[in-house]
């Protein structure tokens, strides 16, 4: 499979006494003829708009591996 892996490091020193660290790690996976359809939410019905979806998706719990809005829509060129 075609992807990375994007890791982000950060920290912030808290008035001066302790230092706050975080770490997070994204997995990118490219999926050439779009996303498996037990992939994306049961909300994404192809006829919601797009603030529709996005105020439904906020509301929901995170799922491993289920996308609540997982494409944009752009006018750019794109591979």
């Amino acid at each position: 499979h075609v992807g990375a892996r994007l890791q982000q490091v950060g920290a912030a020193r808290l008035g001066g006494v302790a230092t706050f660290t975080a770490q997070t790690t994204l997995d990118v996976r490219e999926y050439r003829h779009g996303l498996p359809p037990n992939m994306e939410a049961d909300h994404l019905d192809g006829q919601a708009e797009q603030a529709s979806a996005r105020e439904i998706g906020a509301a929901l719990p995170l799922r491993d591996g289920v996308f609540p809005r997982p494409y944009s829509i752009s006018s750019l060129p794109h591979r």
